[in-house]
């Protein structure tokens, strides 16, 4: 199993207002069916709601971070524990890694 996280190119609600607005999508596959599962993501038909809403309002994603051999547990905690901003290499600050998946 593998937990990916998306970054999308610009966040979704109102910036000025960070606990208002949306940004990254923490989502989990089977590791052989991660790259189906972000395409489908990509062609706004992976039924998950934020995803498919970026792609109608045309914005992008990239994929930031995957945890392989990660389990829906695992994923569960990540996303109990928000600021997934933490988990995104990209940012200078990101050197967060959850004690489970250590």
């Amino acid at each position: 199993m593998a937990i990916y996280l998306l970054k999308f190119d610009e966040p979704a609600g109102d910036p000025s207002r960070p606990r208002c607005s949306a940004r990254y999508y923490l989502g989990y596959s089977e590791d052989t069916k991660l790259p189906d599962r972000i395409r489908l993501h990509r062609q706004g038909l992976s039924g998950a709601a934020l995803p498919t809403w970026f792609h109608s309002q045309g914005i992008g994603f990239r994929v930031v971070r995957v945890f392989w051999g990660a389990t829906r547990s695992d994923e569960r905690k990540i996303k109990d524990a928000g600021h997934f901003d933490r988990l995104d290499p990209t940012r200078s600050h990101a050197l967060y890694r959850p004690p489970h998946l250590r």
